[in-house]
This record gives structure tokens, C-alpha cells and sequence, in this order.
């Protein structure tokens, strides 16, 4: 285990119209994020380990997931059924998720339970006990839902491309794993995980309510500036790029083909990540508004939806697909057309969809920070891929002021028809590439 230097830091400013934000590192090494918002007497305490299903042993992917289930189970004061017997009666709304770099539990509670409602969240992630009967109904739930999931042709066709354009990375699985690898956990592989890696040192606590930010932090340091050592996460290559024009074509008794394109695409804090993101827009990313919806769905009538967008892992490449599901005869066609329009943005963008756009984020980013729940996404976004204070104020006007070949070169840049992966899950039997 490795000795920390902790640098306590803190600096408090007004935004907002007089909204206060500050932030802090606690002695424990916690990452503390304290929002004002006063509109309304709740609050919302988002607590993010940076650890996803990325840190999952070989052979044992998703314990992650897994155990992040497994913290509301039981801890050293509360059962399974009284934790949530008291956040029900406070009128608290817990939530957990897990991604491939980092996981999140959260609570949305009224003011004046913040403190009893703090106080169960601390024992959750704090003082699980991982009883043994749960872990095993735990275990057999998601085994169950994963096995029910494979039936469906846009998981396959998840798994399949996550692990095709990952490779052997990480990366190449979803955050829950496979029934095999599942199988492969055991209770102590959880406690021995928990115990090294799910401490403050590798965690950042975010809340946002009507009480001022010091506030807000004396309340969290109440509760989570628990003293916890562990180790450091361990740090893992890049990804190789895709090299080709790799296609896939696995079979399954349906009667259309799901299609899923794409390769790497920009890290969220690349400088050109908006030049990219309005490229997007235009290219599949707008919905009915989009050059691929217009081609395959309106013209062609291939598909209900099609569409395109960036599923982002900093720090890490994100993930840039592709995709639809259409008739089998109209498979080739369908692809056909995505790469004759990779082509023409590459080459050229109108006026209009250049403005319409522009006019779009203009009306969506200001709405992203409408709500609690909304504000402490946002910066827990703004502290996990290190982007600018407050960056979806700053982002509304790099956008307007993007110019053409800014974005016609992020098209170039970002959407390579020469190395890109195809996935086909398909009736093999009545299809031919």
C-alpha cells in the first residue's frame, strides 16, 4: 500500500446569481463538491468511487457490479429490509449504478432528513457487511437477468462490439459481467476487493442543497471523513485502435438485422470534444433532424430509428457507434449508406444544419442544470473527466462560436470509414455479407 500526501484545499465561489460552490479534500482524502441551490428544501448527495467494471480480476468480470449491489445488503446496524424500511420512511430516494470507470450511490432527500439520511448512506458504504445469504441470492439475480438479456439482439450485439473493438483490453466487457465469469466470484473475492480499492482516497462526494457549501461539507465530514486506507487503483494502457474493416456476423432466429458500427471517438475533455459533438449532431446524433435518420429512415424507410453518439470512458477514447436494426434483405444497403455519408460529412457541411444545431445546444445545455439531481451529475461529470469549472456555461458559447471547418475536421478526424467495426447479429440463414 502506498503513503498519501494529503493537500487539503478548499476555495468558495458565487455563481449563479449569488449561488455559492466550494470545494474541498477532507483528511481522509474524500473529494467534497458542495453546490447551494435554494429553490426547493432538498437535497441531493451523490458518493462516486472512481473504480468501474475496468478494475474487475480477469475471469471474474463483473465484481464491480457485484459488490456495489451488495453495499445496501446488510451493514454492521441494518439489515437488508431496514435500510430500506428507513429510507422509505424518511421519504429518500437511494439510487447505485456502475460504469465501466467509475460507480455511484445517491440519495435525494428532504432538508430536514438530510442528517438521518447521510447517516444511512455513511453505514452503506462504510459498514457493509456482505451477508452471505444475499450475496448468493445477489449473485443467482444478476446471473438470471444477464442470461435473460442474451436473448435480446441489441445486448448481443453490446457485448459483441464492446469486446470486438476492446480486444482483450478491460474495457471489453459490460460493467455486469457474463454468467460465467460471475460464477467465478466468490464472497471473499468481494470483501478483499471492498477493503483495498472503496476508500475515500479513490472516491469524490458531491451534494447540492439550499443550505451554503460550508454547510454542506461540515455535513459530509460529519458522516464520511471516516478514516479508510487502501491501495491505489491500478492504471491501465489504451485500448488499440481498430485496424480495417472488421465485421462480424453472428447468428440468431430473428427476422432483421441489428447493426452496430463505430470505433474510438474523442476523450470528453478534448479540446475539440464540441466540434465533435456538433459533427455528431448533424451526422446521427439529432434524431429525426440527422442526415442518417433522413437517409434510411425518411427516404429509404430501412428503419424506425437509427442514430449515432459517443459513450464516453475518460480516460479512455470513448466509444463512437453507429447503428440500427432493419430488415435482413436491406442489411448491406443500410450499411452501404452509412459509410456514403460518413463520406459526404467529411467533405462538407450546410449552412443550415450548422445553425440549427447551434440553435439546439443553445436551448438543451442551459436545461442540464434545471434540477438538483441535474446539478451534482454535472459536477461529479466536471471532477471525473477534469473539465472546466462549471463547463456547461463555457460550453454554450464555444459552440456558437464553432466555425465550419472546425467541424467539417472533426469530422475527419473522428469518423474513419478505413478502420471501423461492423457487428451484424442476424438469421445467418438468410443473409449474406
Amino acid at each position: 500500500m502506498k503513503r498519501s500526501i494529503i493537500i487539503m484545499m478548499s476555495f468558495l465561489i458565487n455563481v449563479n446569481g449569488g449561488a455559492g460552490y466550494k470545494k474541498e479534500v477532507l483528511k481522509n482524502g474524500l473529494k467534497v463538491l458542495a453546490y447551494e441551490k435554494t429553490k426547493l428544501p432538498m437535497v441531493v448527495c451523490i458518493y462516486s468511487f472512481k473504480i468501474g467494471s475496468i478494475h474487475d480480476p480477469k475471469g471474474k468480470e463483473g465484481l464491480v457490479n457485484l459488490l456495489v449491489s451488495m453495499l445496501e445488503k446488510g451493514t454492521e446496524k441494518r439489515t437488508y429490509t431496514q435500510i430500506g424500511e428507513e429510507f422509505a420512511i424518511l421519504g429518500t430516494r437511494f439510487s447505485y449504478d456502475v460504469s465501466r470507470t467509475f460507480s455511484t450511490l445517491g440519495i435525494t432527500t428532504l432538508s430536514e432528513n438530510l442528517e438521518k439520511s447521510l447517516e444511512i448512506l455513511s453505514d452503506i458504504i462504510y459498514n457493509p457487511t456482505f451477508p452471505k445469504e444475499e450475496f448468493e441470492k445477489e449473485k443467482e439475480r444478476l446471473i438470471n437477468e444477464i442470461i435473460s438479456n442474451k436473448s435480446e439482439p441489441d445486448y448481443v450485439s453490446e457485448i459483441l462490439f464492446t469486446k470486438y473493438i476492446c480486444k482483450d483490453h478491460p474495457l471489453g466487457h459490460l460493467p455486469e459481467g457474463d454468467e460465467n465469469s460471475l460464477k467465478n466470484i466468490n464472497l471473499e473475492d468481494i470483501k478483499e476487493f471492498y477493503k483495498k480499492y472503496f476508500v475515500p482516497e479513490n472516491a469524490i462526494c458531491v451534494i447540492v442543497g439550499p443550505q451554503s457549501p460550508d454547510e454542506l461539507i461540515d455535513f459530509v465530514k460529519k458522516y464520511f471523513e471516516k478514516e479508510k486506507k487502501g491501495e491505489n487503483l491500478p492504471w491501465f494502457r489504451l485500448p488499440p485502435p481498430i485496424s480495417g474493416i472488421n465485421v462480424k456476423i453472428f447468428h440468431m432466429n430473428i427476422n432483421q438485422s441489428y447493426i452496430t458500427m463505430g470505433h474510438f471517438g474523442p476523450l470528453r475533455k478534448s479540446p475539440d470534444f464540441n466540434a465533435a459533438r456538433v459533427m455528431n449532431y448533424i451526422f446521427g446524433g439529432g434524431g429525426f433532424s440527422s442526415r442518417l435518420f433522413e437517409e434510411i429512415r425518411n427516404k429509404r424507410g430501412y428503419a424506425y430509428s437509427v442514430g449515432s453518439g459517443f459513450l464516453i470512458i475518460d480516460p479512455y477514447p470513448s466509444l463512437y457507434t453507429f447503428g440500427l436494426q432493419t430488415k435482413i434483405e436491406n442489411t448491406n444497403d443500410a450499411i452501404r449508406v452509412i459509410f456514403e455519408e460518413i463520406n459526404k460529412i467529411k467533405r462538407e457541411i450546410k449552412d443550415k444544419e450548422i445553425e440549427d444545431t447551434k440553435s439546439y445546444f443553445k436551448g438543451y445545455l442551459p436545461r442540464i442544470t434545471e434540477t438538483y439531481y441535474q446539478i451534482a451529475t454535472n459536477l461529479l461529470t466536471q471532477e471525473l473527466y477534469e473539465l472546466p469549472e462549471f463547463f456547461w456555461e463555457k460550453e454554450i458559447k464555444e459552440i456558437e462560436n464553432l466555425k465550419k471547418d472546425e467541424i467539417i475536421e472533426a469530422a475527419r478526424k473522428y469518423l474513419d470509414p478505413q478502420n471501423i467495426l461492423i457487428i451484424i447479429v442476424t438469421d445467418t440463414s438468410k443473409y449474406k455479407w
